[in-house]
């Protein structure tokens, strides 16, 4: 994989990439990666990846999304081909909001305890960036709001917005808030939502019936 930037992703610097479309893509398919791939020992038994459970799909987690958007804001678009993306303008600002949602689960060789292992990655110090705050609630959950930049320690220009509840039953909800129409044309300023409403949306008691 080959991925070129037009300068910093907050920050394009040219009119252009120093490379155009059809370049990376010769670097990738030429014969000369062959040579390293042949160096490498032969396994017999190579592990096969698991088989990834089945999640909700993009439509249906953005469904429950829109009706949770503070009074105001507009939905200009939804992109379900990759995750759940919704393009949201509020008070003159546009931003790109992602959800994700993780469902109950234990400890089981199953489920791998997926929900509830995040639930204690997110409580550790180092699971975010510096500006990170964690909140324990009575009922076991644990809410998160992280803002960071170019990359989770970067804090200098903040791109990118983030809050999640984990609850105990290993159920989580995330949302993700890029200061832009898309998660790679980010900038610089104030994003449509604030942290506080973000982690309204997640908190809603509606991603729980």
């Amino acid at each position: 994989m080959i991925i070129e930037h037009n300068g910093q992703p907050a920050t394009p610097n040219r009119e252009n990439p120093p490379l155009d479309a059809d370049q990376p893509r010769a670097l990738v398919t030429a014969a000369a990666w062959a040579r390293l791939f042949d160096a490498l020992p032969a396994r017999d038994t190579a592990p096969k990846p698991p088989t990834p459970e089945p999640g909700p799909k993009a439509e249906d987690l953005l469904a429950p999304l829109v009706p949770l958007l503070p009074p105001g804001a507009v939905p200009s678009g939804q992109d379900g081909r990759d995750g759940a993306h919704l393009t949201v303008t509020y008070e003159g600002r546009t931003s790109m909001l992602s959800v994700s949602v993780t469902e109950p689960g234990g400890r089981g060789v199953k489920d791998n305890g997926r929900g509830v292992k995040d639930k204690e990655y997110a409580e550790t110090e180092g699971s975010a960036g510096p500006l990170a705050v964690r909140e324990r609630r009575p009922d076991g959950a644990t809410v998160v709001t992280d803002v960071f930049g170019n990359g989770k320690t970067a804090v200098d220009p903040v791109l990118h917005r983030a809050a999640a509840v984990y609850y105990a039953d290993g159920r989580a909800i995330e949302i993700n808030e890029w200061n832009g129409e898309n998660g790679y044309t980010f900038r610089p300023g104030n994003p449509a939502l604030g942290l506080d409403q973000l982690k309204a949306v997640v908190t809603a008691p509606a991603w729980l019936r």
